[in-house]
């Protein structure tokens, strides 16, 4: 499970805030099988908050690619 959170502060715009966490979910559907296999070979289980803090919206490349590095160190430390 996974929870997406912009601050209104941040991001101003409901559509910017929208869009943001869209880029978050999809970057998260597609690194979420090699994510859970791994947590599920330790007898894990996990529920994930992404709390975006940058005021400037990032392209879906950048927020994949860290969102994929996150969840690699995350499943190594779990």
């Amino acid at each position: 499970k996974i929870v997406a959170s912009v601050s209104k502060i941040k991001v101003q715009k409901e559509t910017d805030r929208n869009l943001v966490k869209r880029r978050i979910r999809e970057a998260y559907r597609l690194n979420k099988d090699d994510f859970y296999s791994n947590i599920t070979a330790k007898n894990k289980s996990i529920e994930l908050l992404v709390i975006y803090q940058s005021q400037e919206i990032l392209d879906y490349k950048t927020i994949y690619r860290v969102l994929k590095t996150t969840l690699i160190m995350l499943s190594d430390r779990v």
